[in-house]
């Protein structure tokens, strides 16, 4: 009889009927603790370790499907039960809980720099969301300033950004995608007598898609697909640069470290050697005159008025100097840097009191700078160029 398939794109691996009661937030249905930890576990390694702990679970039946997924979660520490020994497998699960999740599983950095304005410091998870930072795991979001960690998950976004971890991690291969299916749940589910919830696993060269029939019922109350929202508009250079100091702020903030002040004279640098890189059309911290950033920034007008040639005090001032070519967005821009380490470590460093930013077409500077008082030590550094977006 021929079968009517539904795609769920991505490497979520097991896809189960609705939850019943479980609230699905607008644009997707939510998945379920069980769902996030087998799915977890399979992406990871092909074959599922069995746990013999011995351990009782009020909550998570000997004849489930899960059974095995879920101990082998908790084991591993990807799931915790409560006090009460609940591992809840059919509760939907939260970003906050999914990020926590998948940096158990794959044992992703902790207390990464993150944008986001809506996690308190103190948060039992505040540690993981840095990862969706990082990879940009819900590029979706209209705001890109909240994670609404309460917020349930959907399919979607668990399918996304698990693809993308796998990715980054150099899992996301056909040959890793094969293995995953060998000993599949659909096996076990057949041997059990499940054939009812009729998942089965279909596997392309590229990418692995969970599929499952809906029934006539599930079919005709299905709601037709939303339209997709038009356009943003293109942010001016000013919105542009606002943004930028607020991302750059908020992870000097995260990381318990003063926010950098706005200087009119640092983007007057800025912005003039991004216009000239782009109408002259070269990339690089010294232009074709041999002109430097020290140079560049003392023509804008930022130095240390009251140096002199006859004070035997020590005065001077601090530089540094960020580049990206062919960032869209300001995101996208702090996010190049932030995946550099020398870049990184001029935002973060706490050398510098201010920030100004130049912005045009696809060219983004960062100037950083301090002007010292006497006693301390001057100093001029120029942060090496960093890795280029796609143009």
């Amino acid at each position: 009889m021929p079968k009517r398939r539904i795609a769920l794109i991505g490497l979520i691996m097991m896809i189960l009927p609705l939850l019943m009661g479980a609230a699905a937030p607008a644009g997707g249905e939510t998945v379920s603790r069980a769902q996030a930890a087998t799915s977890l576990l399979l992406s990871r390694s092909a074959a599922l370790p069995s746990y013999d702990s011995g351990k009782q679970f009020a909550d998570l039946p000997a004849d489930a499907w899960f059974d095995p997924y879920m101990r082998a979660a908790e084991h591993e520490g990807i799931v915790e039960a409560d006090s009460e020994h609940r591992v809840f497998p059919e509760e939907a699960v939260t970003r906050a809980e999914y990020l926590t999740m998948l940096s158990r599983t794959f044992r992703l950095p902790e207390n990464l720099p993150t944008i986001y304005t809506d996690v308190p410091s103190d948060a039992w998870y505040a540690k993981y969301v840095g990862i969706a930072t990082q990879w940009n795991l819900f590029p979706h979001d209209p705001d890109s300033f909240a994670l609404s960690p309460n917020q349930l998950l959907t399919q979607q976004e668990a399918s996304h950004a698990l693809e993308v971890i796998l990715k980054s991690r150099g899992l996301f291969t056909p040959e890793a995608i094969k293995r995953s299916t060998q000993g599949t749940p659909r096996e076990r589910m057949e041997n059990d007598g499940l054939n009812d919830l009729q998942l089965y696993l279909v596997v392309s060269t590229k990418r692995l898609k969970v599929t499952f029939e809906p029934s006539p019922k599930e079919i005709a109350k299905a709601p037709p697909p939303a339209p997709a929202p038009p356009p943003e508009p293109p942010k001016s250079i000013p919105e542009m640069r606002m943004e930028m100091m607020m991302l750059v702020n908020n992870v000097r903030t995260a990381q318990a470290l003063r926010p950098l002040r706005y200087s009119t004279r640092l983007e007057t640098s800025a912005q003039s050697y991004a216009e000239d890189m782009v109408s002259r059309g070269y990339f690089n911290h010294t232009s074709p005159e041999g002109e430097t950033l020290k140079e560049r920034m003392e023509r804008a007008g930022y130095r240390n008025r009251t140096f002199s040639a006859d004070c035997f005090c020590v005065k001077g001032y601090l530089l540094a100097e960020n580049l990206v070519r062919g960032a869209r967005t300001s995101r996208d821009a702090m996010m190049a840097w932030m995946e550099s380490p020398a870049h990184r470590a001029a935002i973060l460093s706490s050398d510098y009191k201010e920030v100004g930013f130049g912005i045009r077409d696809g060219m983004w500077v960062q100037h950083f700078g301090t002007v010292l008082i006497p006693t301390h030590a001057a100093a001029t550094e120029e942060i090496p160029a960093g890795p280029m977006l796609p143009e």
